[in-house]
């Protein structure tokens, strides 16, 4: 064999002996249960952090929870236990007050929906549903009807069926807060909100 042929054969020997090192580096390097994700390299177990992001999310909630969030955001609360076989929180906004009536709770009055309300007078009692319609036309998020007594009535629904962040409630309640203040600018003159609370 010749030089040239030889020094070739060593070199394709040398190669793939430092192949062979480098691989079994690379699979040392990691664990079998390690994982890789956005958060770096063999940080935690499989699983660990799809917990951690369940852990974060929102199902359903308690009466004292929906108090927390509201004062979370710079609003008094209080829970009332006497409207109904539901549980429901008191509060108001710019001193307009607003009732959030909670839905498809379990026995522990843990529950995933939630109906913020609330009633205003008309001046005269009788709201034109024509009127009304120009509000629910611009307005995504809530809706007035016209209530048995001639008020008005302005709701937004809240859900948590399925999860939702941490993050997703206090966005509604602002989302609320500018509701009813643009409510109220709709309305103009001569509307008080009334403390009771809705039919159910």
């Amino acid at each position: 064999m010749g030089f040239s042929a030889r020094a070739a054969m060593m070199a394709m020997a040398l190669c793939g002996a430092g192949l062979g090192v480098a691989s079994q580096a690379q699979a040392q390097q990691h664990k079998p249960w390690e994982v890789i994700s956005d958060e770096g390299v063999g940080l935690r177990p499989p699983g660990a952090a799809a917990s951690q992001r369940r852990a974060d999310i929102l199902e359903s909630i308690a009466p004292q929870g929906v108090v927390t969030a509201l004062t979370g955001v710079g609003l008094e609360a209080q829970v009332d236990r006497t409207s109904g076989p539901d549980p429901m929180v008191f509060s108001q906004t710019d001193s307009t007050p607003f009732q959030v009536l909670m839905g498809e709770c379990s026995a522990e009055d843990v529950c995933s929906q939630l109906k913020f309300y609330v009633g205003v007078d008309v001046p005269g009692g009788n709201a034109d549903p024509a009127w009304l319609n120009v509000w629910n036309a611009r307005e995504r998020f809530a809706r007035v009807y016209r209530d048995p007594e001639g008020g008005v009535a302005l709701e937004m629904d809240v859900a948590l069926t399925g999860g939702v962040s941490p993050n997703y409630l206090p966005a509604r309640i602002n989302e609320w807060r500018r509701i009813v203040g643009s409510f109220r600018d709709f309305l103009r003159v001569g509307a008080k909100p009334a403390p009771t609370p809705p039919r159910r």
